[in-house]
């Protein structure tokens, strides 16, 4: 019978290869089992990667949306914040005025005008907010305050009404310069854009405008409200706390009605608020569907990791076992 054997140097090249191979095996495993993740994803998609760019692709475009997600969910809230506040001193102050025109004390009044024009400036204050350095009620004009300050209205309207006879005239004066095309609020006070401001893309095919600006009705109306009342703080019809008690009750009854429009435009920004939700919502399904499937291709099952590299290492053990046996074999062994 005829035996076949290999080589001394033989051996030693297949056991270097295959100790080569084990210690490259187990690399493998070890960063899989570090990592929960494969290492040739070559391998497991057999070369065909489409599949893997059109998931990461889809990822990457669902982030983008999120952002934008998040930016306007910030806007809307910031308007939304706005608008609350405006609607809340206006709630508060109307019957306030109203009570306090029904003293016509000249005291109790002028400090009635003067806490006016501090909400005044308040609300205006609120309405020049800005969101990552673009202002909120500006309309497409978002690089500046859509709107004068309190003072300088205030000085414009004094000047106004300086030849009123009766808190009626000086209440339709200021009422036509905030409501008038053209009149004293679009040409002087609103420096902002009649234009809606730029759109911003939340998904594919949708959108979200903030299109409440300084310059809507029922804001004008709140604004021409506290501004009539400051007046009275300025010195009109100063001396007959009558007549300054009429533009007080005045003030108060206007600004009671003016709650209404404010109120729709809140409800308007709250349906926005409530479409985010709803697209923020279907955004996170969406991402979580595509990474799950990427999760797939990319991730190393733990288990079988495991018991992969249990059987390298207990190859590796092997083999070292049994290279140290070789090398500690002499001639004087091998003849005996």
């Amino acid at each position: 019978m005829i035996s076949t054997s290999i080589g001394d140097l033989a051996q030693t090249m297949s056991n270097r290869m295959q100790m080569t191979r084990l210690k490259s095996n187990l690399g493998t495993l070890t960063y899989e089992m570090s990592s929960g993740k494969k290492e040739d994803i070559s391998a497991e998609v057999r070369g065909e990667f489409s599949a893997v760019s059109a998931l990461e692709g889809s990822l990457k475009s669902l982030s983008a949306y999120e952002n934008s997600v998040t930016e306007a969910v910030l806007l809307f809230d910031t308007a939304q914040a706005s608008l609350t506040l405006v609607n809340d001193l206006a709630v508060e102050a109307g019957p306030n005025l109203i009570l306090s025109s029904e003293v016509s004390d000249p005291a109790m009044l002028k400090a009635a005008g003067e806490d006016a024009e501090q909400k005044l400036a308040t609300i205006i204050s609120a309405l020049n907010v800005s969101v990552a350095g673009r202002s909120v009620f500006g309309g497409a004009a978002t690089d500046g305050a859509p709107l004068i300050s309190a003072n300088e209205m205030l000085d414009e309207l004094t000047a106004l009404v300086a030849g009123a006879a009766t808190p009626t005239d000086a209440l339709a004066l200021v009422e036509s310069w905030f409501s008038d095309t053209g009149g004293g609020f679009e040409t002087i006070a609103y420096q902002g854009s009649d234009d809606p401001m730029t759109a911003i893309p939340v998904g594919p095919d949708e959108k979200v405008t903030q299109s409440a600006t300084a310059a809507d009705t029922a804001i004008r109306e709140v604004m021409s409200s506290f501004a009539t009342a400051a007046l009275v703080a300025r010195g009109v019809f100063d001396g007959d706390a009558q007549l300054q008690a009429e533009l007080i009750g005045a003030a108060g009854e206007a600004m009671l009605t003016s709650e209404t429009g404010l109120s729709v435009l809140q409800a308007e920004l709250g349906a926005q608020q409530a479409f985010l939700d709803g697209v923020g919502g279907r955004l996170e399904t969406q991402q979580n569907t595509y990474q799950m499937a990427l999760n797939e291709i990319y991730a190393a099952d733990p288990y079988e990791v495991a018991t992969q590299l249990e059987a390298v290492a207990l190859q590796l053990e092997t083999m070292y076992a049994v290279t140290s046996r070789l090398s500690s074999l002499s001639m004087t062994e091998y003849l005996r």
